[in-house]
């Protein structure tokens, strides 16, 4: 319980989920490491624990309103990223280059009185198409007039942005029945 505490209290007092962040808010008690080794290797089902709290928020301050609002963000990694999921090459908005990053696709209620991150998940796109559009790129700049291959099919294992929205809402489809 008192782990837990430490996640929620390091959650709202950096406004990040961040090991760094914990063991900051933990004030040595937990190190980074160990907050990274519970992380991953725990049973801990992180989107419904957020969907649960955000139910007994909304019970606790008696909301009957909100909207559900879907977002994604490209978070820039560091150059080295082998051990970090879902990280792949990505278009940087500000310099107009690459990166690499991570793309995450968040669930939020909206109330009139605060905002809720209720869910996630990480966007990761298909390496077999993106190895057919970087060959077609190339195709074109090399002036080949020959036909390009058709496009693959996509593996149902790298699903599109707009199939994880709907993953994301099929568990709040309940969200405003008491927990």
């Amino acid at each position: 319980m008192s782990w837990l505490a430490i996640c929620m209290m390091g959650i709202l007092f950096t406004n990040t989920i961040s090991c760094q962040g914990f063991s900051r808010v933990s004030i040595g008690k937990y190190t980074k490491a160990g907050f990274s080794k519970m992380c991953l290797h725990g049973k801990i089902a992180w989107n419904r624990l957020l969907i649960c709290s955000a139910k007994m928020i909304l019970k606790k301050f008696k909301i009957s309103q909100g909207v559900l609002l879907i977002d994604d963000k490209n978070h820039e990694r560091s150059k080295k990223t082998e051990k970090i999921h879902g990280v792949h090459k990505q278009k940087n908005k500000k310099t107009g280059g690459y990166s690499s990053g991570q793309n995450i696709i968040l669930l939020y209620l909206v109330t009139p009185y605060f905002c809720l991150p209720i869910s996630f998940l990480f966007y990761i796109p298909d390496p077999e198409i993106s190895n057919w559009a970087r060959e077609k790129i190339l195709h074109k700049r090399l002036g080949k007039t020959e036909k390009f291959r058709s496009c693959p099919e996509r593996s149902p294992n790298y699903p599109k942005k707009y199939e994880l929205a709907i993953q994301l809402l099929e568990p709040v489809q309940n969200l405003s029945n008491p927990v």
